[in-house]
């Protein structure tokens, strides 16, 4: 079965780019590396709501006012798709 992950790129008002430092586990991808929120796609969930519960889960952020499609692609046999939204952190609620 092909793994399908989802991903949402934060820009905020000046375009800097929100990322998540990865944890340093070695037996996950990317580990210690610095990524946009997002992950594998659990089972009976689309893309979108992946994105939605990663924003809540890893941000904090009950309420997203527009997630746009961006665009979706094969790597490393994963099936991504890539969202985003603009919004505005305080980044000491993180």
């Amino acid at each position: 079965m092909l793994k399908t992950g989802a991903g949402v790129i934060i820009p905020n008002d000046v375009d800097m780019i929100l990322l998540i430092l990865r944890d340093n586990i070695p037996h996950i991808p990317y580990p210690n590396k610095w990524d946009i929120t997002g992950r594998q796609v659990e089972k009976d969930e689309e893309p979108l709501q992946t994105v939605l519960r990663e924003i809540r889960e890893e941000i904090g952020i009950e309420n997203v006012n527009e997630i746009h499609f961006y665009k979706s692609y094969f790597h490393d046999g994963i099936f991504d798709c890539i969202f985003w939204t603009k919004t505005n952190i305080e980044l000491s609620s993180i």
